[in-house]
């Protein structure tokens, strides 16, 4: 696809967005503070069907006042702002106490970085809306599903508030550079990096370095099924990082599975918190039992 064709399909997107909603504020974010970034780009640019936009805010002010834009008539969905929890630590009583021993809560707040909004869901986790038909036609921008670290809506885009920033703060966090090349929404700019689009010409998968190692393992089976090769160099840097997480902490386990198949992590983590309630240690016959069970159920 023409570069001039991914800029007019991201432009009218966003365009359409802002026009969906009524509040001047949250409509001059989506104009002139969102990034696109990700699969999207990548996809366009090797003429394949784009799964979804995934949308970036440039600050941490942007990303909670979206994040309040959308869940502010669903009670089911907090936002959380890092710097009301600062220091909290899940694995310290008093601190727990604070929130009368609400477990969930506590993981999602452990150790949370003052600068980060996140989305709290009780009980589930995770929040899939139900749409009535009348409102699933085109252009409407409904909030459809809710994960700690994003929120889909329908007509293919996802808010993604785990980062916020500068696309290169961004693209810090991010595992594989075939998807690095970006959108600013304020300048109409598209901005195409030699790196990614060697990646996807050659259909290398060339792993950059990540926060999230594990989720990027779990990850590379995706790009293999489209194509691409991945070398064990590649999965020695993976493996590499993910060697120096503590996996038996699982706020740890949790943080590092963020995104990732969310509903069958979900019921794992439940499983594990309550091995903590009781003081039992994890070890791997435990874990691979759990997952056997979890994931191998029909």
């Amino acid at each position: 696809m023409k570069i001039k064709t991914i800029k007019k399909i991201i432009q009218a997107k966003i365009e359409k967005w802002a026009d969906s909603v009524s509040d001047p504020d949250i409509k001059k974010i989506i104009k002139e503070n969102t990034i696109i970034t990700g699969g999207s780009i990548a996809s366009m640019l090797l003429n394949e069907p784009v799964n979804d936009f995934d949308v970036y805010l440039d600050s941490k002010e942007a990303a909670k006042k979206i994040s309040n834009h959308y869940t502010k008539s669903n009670n089911e969905v907090l936002v959380i702002d890092g710097s009301d929890y600062k220091n909290f630590d899940y694995y310290n009583d008093s601190c727990l106490e604070s929130i009368e021993y609400n477990h969930q809560l506590g993981r999602c707040v452990h150790n949370l970085d003052e600068d980060r909004i996140k989305l709290y869901i009780p009980e589930k986790g995770i929040l899939k809306v139900d749409i009535p038909e009348e409102d699933q036609s085109a252009d409407k921008f409904i909030p459809s599903f809710f994960t700690s670290n994003a929120i889909t809506l329908t007509d293919d885009l996802q808010i993604v508030i785990r980062f916020h920033g500068k696309a290169e703060d961004i693209h810090e966090n991010y595992d594989f550079v075939h998807a690095t090349n970006y959108y600013i929404s304020k300048t109409n700019k598209l901005v195409l990096r030699e790196e990614a689009l060697t990646s996807l010409l050659t259909k290398d998968l060339q792993y950059i370095g990540s926060k999230y190692p594990l989720t990027s393992v779990i990850r590379s089976k995706k790009f293999i099924l489209r194509g691409f090769t991945c070398g064990a160099g590649t999965y020695l840097k993976m493996l590499y990082q993910v060697s120096l997480l503590n996996l038996n902490d699982i706020t740890v386990l949790e943080d590092q599975l963020a995104g990732v198949d969310v509903a069958y992590f979900e019921v794992l983590l439940d499983a594990l918190n309550n091995m903590k309630k009781r003081d039992e240690k994890l070890n791997y016959g435990y874990l691979s039992t759990l997952i056997d069970r979890i994931f191998n159920e029909e």
